[in-house]
């Protein structure tokens, strides 16, 4: 189990079940930078709105980056394996805007 800081948007939690897997499994892999995410995240919540309060009404319930991304960090540990570690994003108690 790790947890791991980030300046920017609080923190991983790892907790259990990493994989090491062959480099040549990397590209099944969408890499993206924090700054990626933002972005898919407030795409996710503009085309997902109108959906979600047709299903639930006005008053939807908050769906942060754990909801909507299976996030995973990924460690190359050599030019023929890397390990992925199912994560958690942390510090992500604050009420929708």
């Amino acid at each position: 189990m790790f947890n791991l800081f980030c300046e920017k948007d609080g923190s991983f939690l790892y907790k259990e079940k990493a994989d090491t897997l062959s480099i040549c499994k990397l590209k099944n892999y969408k890499l993206s930078s924090l700054e990626k995410v933002e972005i898919l995240e407030s795409k996710w919540r503009k085309n997902n709105k109108k959906a979600m309060i047709k299903k639930f009404g006005k008053i939807y319930p908050w769906y942060n980056k754990n909801g909507i991304f299976d996030t995973y960090l990924i460690e190359i540990i050599n030019d023929k394996q890397f390990v992925i570690y199912p994560v958690e994003w942390r510090g992500l108690d604050d009420i929708a805007n």
